[in-house]
């Protein structure tokens, strides 16, 4: 059974959020085929399977995450309720009216309490606990199907943003009602055909329907009717307005794009438009084996093959950071931050930091 199945064609929490932010996606959303997964949504779907089984990836990044969040995880249980009693991992909940569906990543829970926890794998901070829609969901989807817990609390891990202590929200069975109601309030506004279209940078970042929206195209078209010449006129807030728009305009423009190249590649024929073929690049795989060949044909010396090569700082930090957990006392926990900051600090005089120009961060 795929996961359309699973939510039976109805709201999930882990979509909820975009939801109430845009009411119209849903049904826009609705009519739009599911594409090929991203490479960060596929690491993220590997890393919450690992954390389900209780297993390690081999990749020594990834395996500090997976981790933290078990460690993260265990003392929260222990804060909060006073244990470590797990109830389910990736469990399907529905509620009480069948409106909407949700799964928590991990549940613990004492007679009376239940600690529910998502996982987050991007890099990208999500809407913080305490106004994160999908928390809110989750936590009615345990009171409703678990009678006895009379607090629920509830917290999001993202090991890639930051590994502090996590912003954990309680929630008690006298404030059900009135989160039910909004909640309900806000699946009916989405349920009716032309709801609102409300663009924005947190709303469309995934949202399947940003290539036909045209509340989004609006945006596009505004974006790029500016008048760039006359920016020094512009007010502090109509600067800020046109970033959002650009911000917005490149996201659509990336969704043709996709959309575009899937045509193509299915074999649609667009007026003046084919796919490239790809350029091919030769990688030498094997050093070892290279320098061998060309110290053995011309007599390449050591030194003169290694003015060649560059050195991957990636698999660089994970062959020491391997060395130095191995190499590290019982009992001592070796973590790939403080790898790096070793290997950085004894390699200081081979090599040089460069600075990547700073990236425009929304606060």
């Amino acid at each position: 059974m795929n996961e359309e199945d699973v939510r039976k064609g109805l709201p999930s929490a882990s979509g909820l959020q975009r939801l109430i932010y845009c009411p119209g996606s849903w049904l826009a959303e609705a009519a739009c085929p599911e594409g090929e997964p991203s490479e960060a949504a596929v690491m993220g779907t590997r890393l919450h399977k690992h954390l389900e089984v209780g297993t390690l990836p081999e990749d020594a990044e990834e395996a500090e995450a997976v981790a933290w969040c078990r460690e993260m995880e265990g003392l929260l249980a222990e804060e909060l309720l006073g244990c470590r009693v797990e109830l389910f991992r990736e469990k399907r909940l529905w509620d009480n009216c069948q409106r909407f569906s949700g799964q928590g990543d991990v549940v613990y829970h004492n007679a009376r309490a239940a600690l529910v926890l998502d996982y987050k794998f991007g890099r990208v901070a999500v809407e913080g606990a305490e106004y994160n829609t999908q928390l809110y969901a989750l936590t009615l989807l345990l009171m409703d199907n678990f009678a006895a817990f009379d607090v629920v609390y509830a917290a999001i891990l993202q090991p890639y943003v930051s590994r502090k202590r996590p912003q954990v929200m309680r929630f008690e069975r006298k404030d059900i009602g009135a989160l039910r109601g909004w909640l309900y309030r806000k699946l009916d506004e989405a349920a009716v055909p032309g709801a609102e279209l409300c663009p924005g940078e947190a709303q469309c970042r995934y949202c399947r329907a940003a290539a036909s929206c045209p509340a989004l195209g609006l945006q596009v078209q505004r974006a790029a009717g500016v008048e760039l010449t006359r920016w020094e006129q512009w007010s502090l807030e109509d600067r800020r307005r046109a970033y959002d728009a650009a911000r917005l305009a490149k996201k659509y423009v990336e969704a043709i794009e996709r959309k575009v190249r899937a045509d193509l590649e299915a074999g649609v024929e667009l007026p003046g438009l084919e796919l490239a073929p790809g350029k091919a690049a030769f990688t030498v795989t094997d050093a070892g084996g290279a320098f061998a060949q060309l110290n053995a044909l011309l007599d390449v010396s050591g030194e003169e093959f290694v003015k060649c090569c560059k050195v991957g700082i990636t698999e660089l930090d994970k062959l020491v950071h391997a060395k130095l957990a191995a190499q590290a006392p019982e009992g001592v926990k070796q973590t790939t931050k403080a790898s790096r900051e070793w290997l950085r600090l004894q390699l200081e005089e081979y090599g040089a930091v460069k600075y990547t120009a700073g990236s425009i961060k929304v606060k």
